[in-house]
């Protein structure tokens, strides 16, 4: 098994909660095959960035806070030759995560982003109709949106390419994401109703394909694509069918074994909906099947010190 690094981030600020510090205790109790750590997210610190009235009002200031403190881990974890995997935490968390690898590997580096989520998270603050940022961190990582998230995380601008992003287990997409998508072929989107018509395993056939490319790729999974039956603990969950939680963990296997995943996160996790600690479990079983399924041979160049 490859060495990696759990990182808890209770952080919900871009989901319009307020951060809970044990809120992930139980979660982080479990038995895990790896260090695990809880970052000490601080939701009244203030970001020095970009900031305006919209900025603060949403609370943009403390989600860029948190992106580079998610960014400082990642970069650290990944310098000890270790894989970073983050669990929260609402998806903005993402961006941070991404800017660490970034920050490793270089500007240069070819890095694409599997990005599993019921929704397209491509709304901007001029699009969202919510102003929950946790709706818009694909986008800002496209490098489309308000500056204070395109330059989050420590790296500034667009930190990759739509071409570089495949969208999986879509059910729940705004007119003003769907048509970014219609703009933008190059950008690869699975809707839910195209992977129940043709199967995971065509799915799972076309990511490979897509993501030859790559020298790594950061693997992000949104709990709420999995449908509620199975991960009721979510924060924003979708009423009608997303992936079974077996077909959730086959797919997370299937794509460590042919990926050069670098890093990971599994995000959008909220324990006060969970039932019979049900998500919790299926969370570890994710992270289980990513640790063992790795192969060995794409695990990419080494980032020194």
């Amino acid at each position: 098994m490859i060495p990696a690094a759990i990182v808890m981030i209770p952080s919900w600020t871009g989901a319009g909660r307020a951060a809970d510090p044990d809120a992930l205790v139980g979660l982080a109790a479990l038995s895990w095959p790896c260090s695990v750590e809880t970052v000490s997210t601080n939701p009244a610190a203030v970001h020095d960035g970009e900031l305006d009235d919209y900025a603060r009002h949403p609370g943009l200031d403390r989600v860029c806070v948190v992106a580079e403190q998610v960014a400082r881990h990642a970069l650290c974890h990944l310098r000890g030759g270790r894989l970073p995997i983050a669990i929260g935490g609402d998806h903005t968390l993402t961006i941070g995560g991404f800017a660490g690898l970034r920050s490793a590997l270089g500007p240069a580096a070819s890095i694409g982003l599997v990005w599993i989520d019921a929704h397209a998270d491509l709304n901007t603050h001029e699009t969202t109709q919510t102003h929950r940022s946790h709706g818009m961190p694909l986008a800002a990582l496209a490098g489309l949106g308000h500056p204070a998230l395109v330059h989050a995380g420590g790296v500034r601008g667009a930190k990759l390419r739509l071409a570089d992003i495949a969208l999986v287990g879509l059910r729940s997409v705004d007119p003003p994401e769907r048509a970014l998508l219609d703009r933008h072929p190059e950008l690869l989107a699975i809707d839910a109703e195209d992977i129940a018509e043709h199967g995971l395993d065509h799915t799972i056939v076309r990511l490979v394909a897509w993501a030859e490319r790559f020298e790594a790729v950061y693997l992000s999974f949104d709990l709420d694509a999995i449908c509620s039956t199975d991960a009721p603990g979510v924060t924003t969950p979708v009423p009608y069918a997303g992936l079974a939680g077996d077909e959730a963990v086959a797919l997370v296997e299937q794509l460590a074994a042919a990926l050069p995943i670098r890093a990971a996160d599994f995000v959008e996790y909220w324990p006060a909906h969970d039932i019979g600690g049900r998500t919790a479990r299926l969370i570890h079983d994710l992270v289980a099947e990513l640790l063992q399924a790795r192969a060995p041979e794409r695990r990419g160049r080494s980032l020194g010190s």
